[in-house]
């Protein structure tokens, strides 16, 4: 007797392999860490997913977050950025700032771990889904004592 299931759970497995979430929707210490002045890139892989990022900010100093859509590029693909603070509290939010990309402006007011969402938005003519790079500088300038790396 032939199985008929087998063809019905390699589809399963193959579908769930291919939409496994490369970053997971935790706010907390197990978050990836990014660090300022580094790139990441992500993938949104189906409507609704919630990508989250811990990065460490130091009090008194300004950012800039952005997510930029790489496919399919921008307009099709309508990034939103959230930033929370340690606790929380949602501090910032940024959505169609360049285009449909997103960019956040922000100044910490304390140092400490804060919590980046990258997600998509859905609108017509647009798509849900779509791969983004995510960055964060440090736009202030540097004062007395600092080194000569860039910022």
């Amino acid at each position: 007797m032939k199985n008929l299931f087998f063809p019905l759970i390699l589809t399963i497995l193959f579908i769930k392999s291919v939409l496994t979430d490369d970053y997971p929707n935790v706010v907390g210490p197990s978050a990836p860490l990014i660090t300022v002045g580094t790139a990441v890139t992500g993938a949104i892989e189906v409507g609704g997913d919630v990508d989250v990022f811990r990065i460490k900010l130091v009090g008194g100093r300004a950012y800039r977050i952005t997510m930029e859509a790489i496919s399919p590029p921008s307009p099709g693909f309508d990034n939103q950025l959230y930033l929370y603070n340690s606790a929380g509290g949602q501090v910032a939010t940024a959505d169609d700032s360049i285009g449909k990309n997103a960019v956040i402006q922000y100044t910490a007011p304390s140092t400490d771990y804060y919590y980046i969402k990258a997600k998509a938005y859905y609108s017509s003519g647009g798509t849900s889904t779509g791969t983004y790079a995510l960055a964060a500088v440090d736009t202030a300038p540097c004062s007395t004592g600092c080194s000569s790396k860039s910022y």
